[in-house]
């Protein structure tokens, strides 16, 4: 029975960990990076300043990425809540590794990482249905209302540290090369910047299109948003 169990368990030392790790990092990061940015897409589009030659029968063929790094997590969820060993400390301080599929699944179940990763899966998989019924339904126009339906996939980056984390323990104990913190900060810090900056860009970008397109918005309050695009 330990055998076979054995053969369904992905030990924190496996390879394995070593490429589904950086794949949960990078899909991470594109999604922080491209669900605010189809936001902004979508609100040009609404207000007819920018028109996505993308978008065909109402649905955009780049969304497949998306869809892709939503199953990663799905997956992902899938391999911690049934497979993922983990290390725990017993209680006279030393490391045990467990490696019992309840075990394995209570300890998920009972996580932070497990909240955070129902709350930002739930609305990513809803508006996948509803991005392919709405076409035929005569919908085109959801589109806007879609993509602000994916930002709850942002919160994900509260966990972002904790996967980078990972990456370098699954190269420390996998690859037995020595990672060392300064190098992790680093990627992190790097990382989370190019996202930060691409979210302020996203703000910015939508407040000028409320700011022409709305008319309950005072002139003065454009003064300073025209300026700086005209530069």
């Amino acid at each position: 029975r330990n055998g076979e169990q054995s053969r369904f368990i992905i030990f924190p030392f496996s390879v394995f960990h070593i490429v589904w790790g950086p794949m949960r990092v990078l899909a991470t990061a594109y999604i922080a990076i491209a669900a605010p940015v189809r936001v902004v897409e979508q609100m040009a589009a609404a207000v007819g300043e920018h028109q996505s030659t993308r978008v065909t029968f109402g649905f955009d063929p780049t969304l497949i990425v998306d869809y892709a790094c939503e199953l990663l997590f799905l997956v992902d969820m899938w391999l911690h809540a049934r497979v993922f060993a983990f290390n725990s400390v017993s209680v006279d301080g030393h490391d045990i590794l467990v490696v019992d599929p309840v075990a394995i699944r209570k300890h998920y179940l009972g996580s932070t990482r497990f909240a955070v990763d129902l709350f930002a899966s739930l609305p990513c998989v809803l508006s996948a249905v509803l991005a392919l019924i709405a076409p035929s339904l005569g919908h085109g126009g959801v589109l806007l209302p879609l993509s602000l339906l994916r930002l709850p996939s942002l919160i994900r980056m509260c966990n972002f540290a904790k996967y980078i984390a990972d990456v370098a323990s699954a190269l420390t104990e996998s690859a037995h090369s020595d990672v060392s913190k300064a190098l992790v900060t680093c990627v992190r810090m790097l990382l989370v910047s190019v996202i930060v900056v691409t979210w302020c860009a996203c703000i910015w970008a939508g407040y000028h299109i409320r700011c022409q397109h709305d008319d309950n918005v005072t002139r003065d309050a454009c003064t300073l948003d025209d300026a700086v695009f005209s530069t």
